[in-house]
């Protein structure tokens, strides 16, 4: 028995260090005037869209990405885009769609999933044209989480102002205004609560 006092013997097995994640997704600019959506972009509603959640016991981050390629390839117009590294392509995944409008816009899409905390971020962002989406960008998210079928939004199970539910909450901007300044109804904390 070790006491705190006392040197721990050295181990004789290095332990591997975690690869390092080199992709990240950026915010979309609130200067341009290219249509864009992120889940980093937290601060300005116009811009964010949550995080999806998935069951890591019972998907990897390999299967996640598939779920993704899946329901992109069912837009004929996606061109998956080929990854830098071997190891990118263990998490990450870029797209570029052409959205059917009268500009035929090419929008780049990326997705980075996060095993660790069961969770992907992603981004949005047209590359050709500074003209309004009118939430093209949005829906089309909205829809390859919906076709892979695996995917929760962030805070969907707690009813906070990030999930999809009714009336004033979900992605609107009263929702979010309640969010940042307390005034939610606090439903779906009973089961915390109770425990």
């Amino acid at each position: 028995m070790a006491f705190a006092d006392e040197e721990a013997a050295p181990s004789s097995t290095p332990t591997p260090a975690a690869p390092a994640k080199t992709k990240a997704i950026e915010k979309c600019s609130t200067s341009s005037k290219y249509p864009c959506v992120s889940t980093s972009n937290v601060k300005n509603l116009d811009l964010y869209l949550p995080p999806w959640t998935y069951d890591a016991s019972q998907y990897n981050s390999i299967e996640v990405l598939a779920r993704i390629k899946g329901a992109l390839m069912t837009d004929p117009t996606c061109q998956i885009l080929p990854s830098d590294n071997d190891q990118d392509a263990k998490y990450y995944l870029k797209a570029q769609v052409k959205r059917s409008d009268l500009f035929w816009t090419i929008d780049e899409v990326e997705f980075l999933v996060d095993d660790e905390n069961q969770v992907v971020f992603f981004r949005s962002l047209a590359t050709s044209s500074d003209v309004n989406d009118f939430g093209a960008n949005k829906k089309r998210l909205e829809d390859i989480r919906k076709k892979a079928g695996i995917f929760g939004v962030m805070g969907q199970s707690l009813n906070t102002a990030d999930s999809v539910s009714n009336a004033e909450r979900g992605y609107g901007p009263l929702g979010q205004l309640k969010a940042f300044y307390g005034l939610q109804s606090g439903a779906g904390f009973e089961d915390v609560l109770a425990e």
